[in-house]
């Protein structure tokens, strides 16, 4: 298995799934977790990580309580949740980060901002913020 910060600073979407052999809502979780899988296939990597095996990963983490998940996009944290939750519900954190990656892309597409450097296409970012909420 590749190393965890390897993992985390990819390009794909990344959920940690830190699990317990002995705890009841992580039996619960596994089979939904294995459908998401299925279901979006390549656009989500899924890692589970036992935290009785890898207890020090698991207090750098910041686990407190099984399952504890943690959704990635670019090494970036995006959201960190904890106790079992539905397929809908996980899609749904990986469907937000499709929707900011793709509103993103092709803003930066549309204004060929991608060779701008990021002062410039922070300040026109801005500005289009400002443009949209206020309608002027």
């Amino acid at each position: 298995m590749a190393n965890l910060n390897e993992i985390i600073n990819s390009q794909e979407n990344v959920l940690i799934d830190f699990y317990a052999e002995w705890c009841a809502p992580c039996k619960t979780l596994g089979p939904i977790l294995k459908s998401v899988k299925d279901d979006l296939g390549d656009e989500i990597r899924i890692v589970k990580i036992d935290v009785d095996k890898h207890q020090s990963l698991a207090a750098k983490m910041g686990v407190r309580g099984v399952p504890s998940m943690f959704f990635y996009k670019n090494g970036k944290l995006l959201k960190s949740l904890s106790g079992v939750l539905t397929g809908t519900e996980i899609k749904k954190q990986f469907n937000l980060w499709k929707v900011r990656s793709l509103f993103l892309n092709s803003f930066l597409k549309k204004y060929n901002l991608f060779s701008a450097n990021i002062a410039n296409w922070k300040i026109i970012l801005s500005i289009y913020i400002l443009k949209y909420l206020f309608r002027f």
